[in-house]
């Protein structure tokens, strides 16, 4: 069974009660975007762990930051696509904001924003198509709409989906030409054409869905279910087959999951933030829970969100918390994959010199046995005279006694 070890690796330190909800690591993995509650985007230099950027709305028109999405565009007279990162409000409102690859940072002066849905009506998910420059928008409104991403970054409306009535929690693009959205209270997922917004099919999931995340490969589907507190794993489309990945310590009114993500080179591993400060990493496979990482358990609070990057060099996570009360204090950890070394077997060193000490003296006998007869017959006769020289002082010794 596969096996994976994340080890923490720094702390973003956040202003205080500025908890975020919104994570999201840039395409190389250098920088962490973060969305606040206090209406302000913030870009992190995952290296150093210091705040790089801040940038909010001009006309404050963002409220809390509740999504965010790489988008790209391929610039006439530019070999290499740009990219921008999309923004989305508690206000109903979508920015997009150019990065810029050689300064490393978002450009706020060329910011453009759309009201996508009424003032009050929250923005839950955002997706992109980076091969037809689609965007689709999902939340509170009870329809989800698409956008064409034009030069300079301008969103051209496409659809609008039928009414829903509910709550669109996430959205996602899969196959040739679909989008599926999932359904809070119902616990629904829809299938939508991603050319006209039309309803291909609807299937009922086995609770109400608090988040839903599609494997890369559109496979496999991972669902928070809202009425048993864990996550759902179903071989997507199908709404049959389900696994449940359960939390290893006793069930309390606190030990609950709240939301995942997948990882790995083939998304084989499931990682899910908790309400009691752990992150729990699951082998979709087998459902076993393989490791937990202390997020905050000493102060039991949740883990709003996760994010994830990986390339052949390295793979990272980020987890976000906020406590509960009327100043809430948010924090985000680094978390690095780390592969168990294997470890050489230790030289014992005492027994090592032991042996080339036998073994040189070994070595000297041998040859003063060979070379015996060239050399014993000097030291008889040295022997000889020497015991001559001793007789006289021996004979006076004895006589004075």
């Amino acid at each position: 069974m596969a096996t994976i070890t994340y080890t923490r690796i720094g702390e973003l330190k956040l202003p205080k009660q500025t908890p975020s909800h919104a994570l999201l690591f840039s395409e190389s993995g250098d920088h962490l975007v973060t969305g606040s509650n206090d209406e302000c985007v913030r870009l992190w230099d995952v290296s150093t762990f210091k705040c790089t950027q801040t940038v909010c709305h001009p006309q404050g028109n963002w409220g809390q930051i509740t999504s965010l999405a790489w988008v790209s565009l391929q610039v006439r007279g530019q070999a290499a696509s740009s990219s921008a990162l999309c923004v989305g409000s508690a206000r109903g409102v979508v920015s997009i904001l150019p990065f810029s690859r050689t300064r490393k940072t978002l450009i706020s002066s060329e910011m453009k924003s759309s009201a996508v849905f009424p003032l009050d009506l929250p923005i839950e998910s955002l997706a992109y198509d980076s091969a037809n420059h689609q965007l689709v928008v999902a939340g509170h409104y009870s329809q989800v709409k698409a956008y064409k991403l034009k030069g300079d970054y301008i969103l051209e409306p496409l659809w609008q989906s039928p009414l829903l009535d509910y709550v669109s929690m996430d959205a996602h693009f899969f196959g040739t030409d679909f989008v599926v959205v999932f359904l809070l209270q119902p616990g629904e997922m829809v299938c939508l054409s991603a050319s006209s917004g039309a309803i291909q099919w609807r299937k009922k999931l086995s609770g109400a869905v608090g988040a839903a995340v599609l494997s890369d490969s559109s496979d496999r589907l991972l669902v928070n279910n809202l009425n048993t507190n864990n996550f759902d794993i179903y071989k997507f489309p199908s709404n049959t087959n389900r696994k449940t990945l359960m939390i290893p310590e006793a069930a309390s009114a606190s030990h609950k999951l709240k939301n995942g993500i997948f990882v790995g080179t083939d998304d084989e591993f499931a990682v899910c933030g908790s309400l009691h400060g752990k992150v729990y990493i699951f082998d979709v496979k087998s459902g076993e829970c393989m490791a937990k990482l202390d997020h905050d358990s000493k102060c039991g609070v949740p883990v709003q969100s996760l994010a994830h990057y990986r390339n052949d060099k390295k793979a990272l996570l980020a987890s976000s918390s906020a406590s509960l009360g009327p100043s809430p204090v948010g924090k985000i950890y680094i978390w690095k994959k780390t592969s168990p070394l294997a470890t050489a077997p230790r030289v014992n060193t005492e027994h090592y010199f032991s042996f080339l000490f036998d073994a040189r003296f070994m070595i000297i006998c041998l040859g003063l046995y060979v070379t015996s007869q060239s050399w014993l017959p000097h030291i008889y006769q040295a022997l000889e005279k020497a015991a001559l020289a001793m007789t006289p002082v021996l004979e006076r010794l004895q006589f004075s006694s």
